[in-house]
């Protein structure tokens, strides 16, 4: 058996184009993306980029990782380009020995990196 973490991205943003703009990012990086959801209330829009569902330090693990931080750069860069949405990356899972980790971006934040 392998040791397994679940490394998620959740997204939200108001503005659909924007959205749009980081879920094709995601797309255009071999992830997994899921179609955008609506809130109740406010007309927020969310999606998600799945797990890649590998066991850690095998290839296809690396190569998700790779995605990720690729994804996450990409993103960061574009708060100062006038995109603007928010994003959760998320760490979880039966594996993990600690409480699982989140870390924040905020689109209105400047010190995010």
């Amino acid at each position: 058996m392998g040791t397994i973490f679940h490394d998620a991205i959740v997204v939200t943003s108001f503005f659909e184009a924007h959205l749009t703009q980081a879920r094709d990012k995601a797309i255009e990086l071999g992830m997994q993306a899921s179609e955008n959801v609506r809130s109740g209330m406010n007309g927020y829009l969310s999606f998600f980029i799945a797990p890649d569902g590998s066991k850690e330090w095998w290839p296809d693990s690396d190569k998700g990782d790779e995605r990720r931080s690729a994804w996450i750069e990409w993103a960061q860069a574009q708060y100062g380009a006038g995109v603007y949405f928010d994003f959760v990356a998320v760490r979880y899972g039966a594996d993990l020995e600690h409480a699982p980790t989140i870390e924040a971006h905020n689109s209105n934040r400047e010190d995010d990196e």
